[in-house]
Order: structure tokens, then sequence, then C-alpha cells
């Protein structure tokens, strides 16, 4: 009997040990396919990063684009844009190609880690105006400004979360973001996103002759309000776009 009770011990041990082995086996499985891949946010951010300088460079191509269009014949217009080759190559680059880019960052990492990236447009486009464009740089305030935005982007790339964190409302991230997309929290501040953004379009569609005319006698003094306008209403847009890219990169990652 005590052979039998020590051939049970020894046969325990053994399954014991062989379920922490093939758990650290999974455990690098996951690892291997990159459910919980620690590198993924870097590389998350390096490939943002290169969006971001291709975005600034389509600015570049379309402001050029715009300046040279009063020497050239009107062929195809839309409202005060001419579309140019060049305005249409800047548009790509601006627009059409940083689409897929955000998706696989998003895919790769946090929406809370990725969305203050965009501040590396803005010190971007400090450098490119003046340098491409021959704009005059304003010292105030736009360095120091600029200089706060490039300093808090650095600060959530450092000290940000970089997995997407689970709370246990699903089997895989696309339950939780169903999940939260309905809750009461989630609906009303989606309803007060959309709400703002329209109010603000709709206001400068209904003045927009006031809004023009002082932005052509004020050029280098601008109504700050009048300013702010289309600064919020292309900001809730933007919010709401970062989340369907979310949700769009969430949606190919777990069909990948």
């Amino acid at each position: 009997p005590h052979r039998h009770e020590a051939s049970a011990a020894r046969c325990g041990e053994a399954g014991v040990m062989g379920s922490a082995d093939a758990a650290a086996v999974a455990l690098a499985g996951r690892h291997a396919t990159g459910d919980h891949d620690t590198s993924g946010w870097f590389v998350a951010v390096v490939v943002s990063v290169i969006g971001s300088g291709l975005t600034v460079g389509g600015f570049v191509l379309q402001k050029k684009a715009q300046r040279k269009a009063s020497s050239l014949p009107a062929r195809l217009v839309l409202g005060d844009i001419l579309l140019t080759p060049n305005w249409l190559l800047g548009f790509f680059f601006a627009v059409v190609l940083p689409v897929p880019v955000q998706v696989f960052s998003y895919s790769r990492a946090p929406m809370s880690l990725m969305a203050p990236l965009s501040g590396v447009s803005v010190a971007l486009n400090i450098v490119a105006a003046p340098m491409l464009l021959g704009e005059r740089q304003q010292a105030w305030p736009d360095l120091p400004a600029t200089s706060m935005i490039l300093l808090g982007t650095l600060c959530t790339t450092a000290y940000g979360v970089h997995e997407t964190p689970g709370n246990g409302h699903g089997e895989n991230h696309l339950d939780e973001m169903s999940y939260l997309v309905h809750t009461p929290l989630s609906c009303w501040a989606l309803a007060l996103l959309l709400t703002s953004t329209a109010g603000c379009a709709a206001y400068m569609a209904r003045r927009r002759a006031e809004i023009e005319l002082a932005a052509r006698t004020r050029p280098t003094n601008p109504n700050i309000a009048q300013v702010m306008l289309p600064a919020a209403a292309s900001a809730g847009c933007g919010c709401i776009a970062n989340m369907l890219l979310k949700f769009v990169g969430m949606l190919w990652r777990g069909h990948a």
C-alpha cells in the first residue's frame, strides 16, 4: 500500500509539473502570437509618427498647390479648391494613406496612448511651415504651446497604459468595446460630442459671411472665439473618426 501511495504521489507531482509546463507553453504561445506582446505598443508609436510625417507632408503639398492655383486655368474646382494633381497627391498623403496607418496603430496599442501622438503633427508642422512654405514663425505663442504639447505627448507615451486593458465583460476586446459602447455614460458622452460638434458646424454655416469678413479684416489678430469654432468642430470629428478607426483596428486584429 505504501508503494502505491508513493507512486500516486509521484504521479500527482508529475501531473502538476506537466500542467505548469503546459501553462508556460501556452503563455509563450500567446506572446509569440502577439496577444501580450509588450513591443507591440512601440511598433504602434513608430508607425504613428510616420503617419504624422505623411500627414504634414500632404498638407505642405496641398498648400503649395493652392498658392499656384491662381495662375492655372480652372479645370476641376470644388468650392474654393482647384483640384490639381499636386493637390490630389497631397490629399492622398494627408488623408487617404494615414487611414491604414492609424488602423494598424490602434490595433496594436490603446487609444489613450495613440491619440496624444497627434501632437507630433503639430511639432512637425511648426518646423515644416517656415522651411518648406516660407511662412513666418510666431515665437509667441507657437513655440511655448508646441513645446508643452510635445512634452505632454512624451509623458503619455512613456508613462501611459501600453496594453489594452480588459474589463471582464467579454472574451475578447471586441466584446468589451461593444459592452462599453452601450453603457449609459458612453451614450451620454457620445450624444454630447455629436451635439457640440454639430452646433459648431451649424453656427459657422449660419455666420459664414461674418466670420469670413472678420478673418480678412484681422488676419494677424483674429477673434479667438471664431478661431476656436473650426478647431472644436474638427476635434469632435477627429474624436469620432478615432473611435471608428479603433473599432476597425480591433476587428481587423481579431480576425487576423
